[in-house]
């Protein structure tokens, strides 16, 4: 039996990141009853999966041994920035 996989299957950590960083900050900029800007989503998400792409490629060569650790701190990271972004905006 085939399955068939979808489009963003299966999803990086790093894509993963940036995309709870992007639904949290929307979701944190209409709470606080400000403007969305592409500015404010699109290139914080950007550098966060550029910065978590480049510490898994250059600590860690396979993706089966990602340490739970990484993938917190990514998580982390991710509501952080958003906070931050929040506020600044």
């Amino acid at each position: 039996m085939d399955t068939k996989k979808g489009l963003l299957e299966p999803l990086g950590l790093a894509s993963a990141v940036a995309f709870a960083y992007a639904i949290l900050f929307v979701a944190l900029v209409l709470a606080s009853d400000k403007t969305v800007t592409s500015d404010g989503v699109v290139l914080p998400a950007i550098l966060i999966f550029l910065v978590i792409s480049i510490v898994k490629y250059t600590f860690f060569k396979e993706d089966k041994n990602i340490p739970q650790w990484l993938v917190v701190g990514s998580f982390l990271i991710a509501i952080i920035i958003a906070i931050v972004m929040t506020v600044i905006l």
